[in-house]
């Protein structure tokens, strides 16, 4: 349509600006002196059925809707009443399609300072926003990786292309009439013509879990992945009719299992897991987690977030023991860049020279130290009165032997009676020194239990003295050889490591912008595309034989076709010395060094606070410590004198 000016129902006059995209109904136009607003025309009428629909979409004013939806407005047209042409809604600015946050090659390239918590807001607003539609009797139905925009700074979340919401009103159903097999549910793939097919809200529960799926997974699509049969894999309209969900407990019997690269879904608690297996399997056609359901469990979710202390810019639920992203680094397969980090060292109160010195300025403390007591001689407490003598034994047994023997030789065998008598007697002597070990077990105990104490006290006074002191700096000269010696040599290696490489660096950088998905490869159609993607093949710098040559469907012909064009893509590349890239990647190779002397720099300032309070321990707490050694050793002196009692 050549027309520039249109009207709205109103009859306001609009002019209309450059076209700002163009898809296959119609083209979006801005709106000169309407920085807020854009207008949609369509590139032929609309049936009566679709102008009805619009013109009741704009005469709804529900302001909350606009939050989420870049809902029609105004209709327009050539006259004001005329056919509908077209329609004016929200400008959604600062705002990329979701399929380029959850793809990690895009991600990377164009917005690498999202981290995987980033992924997870985003996840959640997207639940939010299907929750709104749903809440208000709409049906989104065409759900796609085009239609919901994500502000990346803000993680908000926009639906766009709402003329093919499937709106109800007036006892009327206005029905969606598309639909992106990728994204529909597997009831829906044998719908020819959406046309009489009424959609519910349980149908967007299946698209809006792919999207939950995708962004939390590495772009991994939850029907995609390593076919275990030769009827398996080859198209995913057909694997998702039969529920091969690749991450299913039973995935093995379903012929699709996860390829050996991708993100595990254990990385994910297993509620949620959970939900996935609901809305992707046979019972999924009765009831999928909603939308409701999906913003609690994300933020139930987003508080268990940990961090990787190897990269700051790895996070991941805490409920993992490793760091998965540090994992599938190693394996080759990088789903987010290390969070750029500052150039200039930072040192807290001056320069770190500075700071030693005044650690090596505070003074040790005096030692801590029980007054002698000389005076004091400690005298063993008697035993109670029931305690007999220890000598007792010594005379009684060589009288009960001789009496013994003498019955013997008297009475001669009638005396072997006798030898009941030294078992009658050595119970009443265990009666009789039963007072006196009680007592003994007793004084022990007392005497072990002071032992510990005093140990204690001691230990106390020498940590709070020059021994924890000294202690404590000692650690503190540790760390300043290692932010003085060790970081500077580790650093000059690591430079040398990223001269030798930098133009590595920079071809990689350039082989990561040359997407699958844009190029023209002969051989290599929508299917294997997303085949290649569910491994980890994204983009020219993914690709090499030995990486394809095991996936189903690539022969040597796609096989050799593939590496042609990344070595096409190669072949184009130019190394530029002065690219700002070059900067920034420096400092990336020195972000592990950088952070490890801001956390030393941390230490040392705490380690100084400590040093000062222990140099200027108050006299009460001094006088403490030393009123508690004198304690314990009088404690201890005097139960070593008792045990001499016995």
């Amino acid at each position: 349509m050549s027309t520039t000016r249109l009207v709205t129902s109103t009859g306001i006059e609009l002019s209309l600006g450059p076209v700002l995209g163009k898809g296959g109904e119609g083209s979006v136009h801005q709106i000169n002196g309407d920085p807020g607003r854009v207008a949609k025309l369509y590139h032929k009428v609309p049936d009566n059925d679709r102008q009805e629909k619009l013109r009741l979409m704009a005469s709804r004013r529900d302001a909350d809707i606009r939050k989420f939806v870049a809902w029609p407005v105004e209709t327009l047209h050539l006259n004001p009443r005329g056919p509908v042409q077209g329609f004016v809604m929200p400008v959604v600015s600062a705002s990329v399609p979701i399929h380029q946050l959850y793809n990690p090659g895009h991600r990377k390239q164009e917005q690498p300072q999202l981290s995987w918590k980033h992924l997870l807001v985003m996840a959640r607003n997207t639940a939010d926003a299907f929750a709104a539609i749903h809440q208000r009797g709409l049906v989104v139905g065409d759900v796609n990786e085009n239609a919901v925009m994500v502000a990346p700074d803000s993680g908000r979340v926009m639906l766009i292309d709402a003329d093919s919401f499937q709106v109800s009103a007036n006892g009327r159903i206005f029905p969606c009439l598309v639909g992106v097999p990728d994204f529909t549910p597997p009831e829906l793939h044998a719908i020819g013509d959406f046309s009489r097919m009424v959609r519910t809200e349980n149908h967007d529960n299946f698209g809006l879990a792919v999207l939950i799926f995708q962004l939390l997974l590495g772009g991994r699509h939850p029907f995609a992945g390593r076919p275990l049969r030769g009827d398996v894999g080859n198209d995913m309209s057909i694997d998702i009719s039969s529920f091969r969900f690749a991450d299913a407990p039973d995935k093995g019997s379903r012929g699709l299992v996860p390829p050996p690269t991708a993100v595990p879904v254990a990385i994910l608690p297993a509620a949620i897991h959970h939900m996935f297996i609901q809305a992707f399997t046979e019972p999924g056609i009765q009831l999928r987690p909603n939308a409701p359901e999906w913003v609690s469990a994300l933020d139930g979710l987003l508080p268990q977030i940990a961090v990787c202390r190897a990269n700051s810019h790895h996070a991941y639920p805490a409920h993992v023991r490793a760091c998965p992203w540090c994992s599938l680094d190693s394996s080759g397969i990088e789903h987010f860049v290390r969070a750029q980090v500052a150039a200039k060292l930072y040192a807290a109160k001056g320069n770190i020279a500075a700071l030693w010195a005044h650690i090596s300025a505070v003074p040790a403390p005096a030692l801590i130290a029980a007054s002698p007591d000389a005076a004091t001689t400690f005298v063993a407490r008697p035993l109670p009165a029931t305690v007999r003598s220890k000598m007792t034994p010594f005379v009684v047994w060589p009288i009960v032997a001789a009496v013994v023997i003498l019955l013997i030789a008297i009475a001669g065998a009638r005396g072997l009676l006798a030898l009941a008598l030294p078992a009658l007697v050595h119970r009443w002597l265990a009666r009789y020194g039963e007072p006196r070990r009680q007592e003994k077990s007793a004084r022990l105990l007392a005497a072990t239990q002071a032992r510990d104490a005093h140990a204690a006290a001691t230990h106390e006074a020498a940590e709070a003295g020059p021994v924890g002191f000294h202690a404590i700096r000692h650690l503190l000269a540790e760390l300043h050889s290692e932010y003085t010696v060790e970081i500077p040599k580790r650093e000059r290696q690591a430079l040398a490591e990223f001269d030798r490489t930098v133009r590595d660096r920079q071809l990689r950088r350039h082989l990561e912008r040359q997407y699958i998905s844009s190029a023209s490869i002969r051989l290599v159609g929508p299917v294997l595309t997303q085949r290649l993607a569910a491994y980890g093949i994204h983009t020219a710098a993914d690709v090499s034989h030995y990486r394809i040559a095991d996936i189903n469907g690539f022969g040597e012909a796609k096989t050799a076709n593939l590496v042609a064009w990344r070595d096409s893509c190669e072949r184009s590349f130019r190394y530029n010395p002065h690219d700002p890239a070059i900067h920034k990647e420096r400092d990336q190779a020195l972000g592990s060094h950088h952070s490890r002397r801001r956390l030393i720099e941390n230490e040392l300032q705490r380690g100084l606070a400590e040093l000062q309070r222990r140099s200027q321990l108050r006299p009460e707490a001094r006088a403490e410590l030393e009123r508690k050694l004198a304690a314990t050793a009088r404690q201890l002196a005097q139960a070593e004198a008792d045990l001499t009692a016995l």
